[in-house]
């Protein structure tokens, strides 16, 4: 459980410090644990290719984002979240 916590502090920073609008913030679980579902490993440079090919298990953190931010701001967090695509 302390990894797995570790590893969402550490993820959400790197999204924070990308500049994430603030309203997407509250979705950074949810993202972490779309990540996990895909079986990717970490989210590193070196898994993206695994990410980009799984895009579709990133909807509920996507509706997250979508629900909690005005639509520029959506745009601009899911474009951070899944840009490395």
């Amino acid at each position: 459980m302390k990894l797995s916590l570790v590893s969402l502090a550490a993820f959400s920073f790197s999204l924070v410090s990308a500049q994430i609008p603030s309203c997407a913030y509250s979705c950074l679980g949810q993202f972490q644990q779309d990540a996990s579902s895909t079986g990717c490993g970490a989210y590193t440079q070196q898994n993206y290719p695994c990410f980009c090919a799984h895009r579709g298990n990133f909807g509920n953190s996507m509706n997250c984002v979508r629900g909690a931010c005005p639509p520029n701001e959506a745009n601009q967090a899911i474009s951070v979240m899944l840009g490395r695509c």
